[in-house]
């Protein structure tokens, strides 16, 4: 029996912040960011939105490219593999962090405010 193994997820919304260009200490580019992404749902007789709030990373030329010509407000879509990893605080607690981490290539910008200055 073959196991189908999939780990894809996309999105598209908009960014909560200016997306920042960090370097780990071997001097890779990567940003993080946070997506507002609409959520449309049924309840009752009425349509509800609520907005969802993905923590996702950008690698490399993606993250280069992402802080250099998108801003907070602007509309971008990525193809992403979900992340799960868990840390010791400093004050000895365990933590959790769940991410996004974008796939090479996927991340595109939809709507931009710097394409109107």
């Amino acid at each position: 029996m073959t196991i189908l193994n999939i780990n894809e997820c996309r999105f598209g919304g908009r960014l909560v912040a200016d997306p920042e260009l960090q370097q780990t200490p071997s001097g890779i580019s990567y940003a993080r960011f946070s997506l507002a992404v609409e959520d449309d749902y049924q309840k009752k007789d009425a349509k509800e939105k609520s907005v969802q709030f993905p923590n996702c990373v950008a690698w490399r030329n993606d993250a280069e490219f992402l802080c250099k010509h998108a801003q907070k407000g602007d509309v971008i879509m990525i193809t992403s593999e979900f992340k799960v990893r868990s840390y010791t605080d400093d004050s000895g607690v365990k933590r959790w962090d769940v991410s996004f981490t974008t796939k090479p290539g996927t991340l595109k910008i939809v709507s931009s405010k710097k394409w109107n200055e």
